[in-house]
């Protein structure tokens, strides 16, 4: 009985070698609650489970469920502007090695306007902002449904995909 189970055993343990390469070199990565200019709370709270959704999909990325905004890490870190310093801290206290963050904006004043959008990926090891997205969705555009294709684009461009499409 023992030399029949001897065969399964060094299969579960040659799959878990070759299994735990992958997630030790997986990079944590956090997606910060977007922050909105004007207050566009129902919006960004969509946005922001937009990209972190998008986020879970990146091959290598450990992207944490935690629900933490850049207002809240800001405040607690002392720091309005999202500035390297302000950044790196924001990231050591949160135990990540990259961040996803950004802001909305409206494009108008008055009932007809869009979002402008901004997202940033900073690296905290390197101290920098890696890559970033600026993008403009419609006014309509609020549900989170709406928002996942965006959502995915933009992702593609924070971890440095190459653009691809058609002209």
């Amino acid at each position: 009985m023992k030399r029949a189970l001897l065969p399964l055993a060094l299969t579960v343990v040659a799959i878990a070698a070759s299994v735990a390469p992958a997630i030790a070199s997986a990079q944590s990565v956090i997606v910060l609650g977007v922050r909105s200019v004007e207050g566009d709370d129902e919006f960004t709270r969509n946005l922001t489970g937009a990209v972190r959704h998008a986020a879970t999909q990146v091959e290598g990325w450990n992207v944490s469920d935690r629900e933490v905004t850049f207002v809240q890490m800001a405040l607690v870190h002392d720091c309005d502007n999202p500035n390297p310093t302000c950044l790196a801290a924001i990231a050591e206290s949160l135990g990540v090695e990259r961040m996803i963050y950004g802001d909305v904006r409206r494009t108008a004043a008055g009932g007809e306007f869009d979002f402008s959008i901004n997202l940033h990926l900073f690296n905290a090891s390197a101290g920098t902002i890696e890559h970033s997205v600026a993008d403009t969705i419609p006014g309509v555009h609020t549900d989170i449904d709406d928002l996942r294709d965006p959502a995915r684009r933009w992702m593609r461009s924070l971890q440095g995909a190459p653009r691809t499409g058609t002209l």
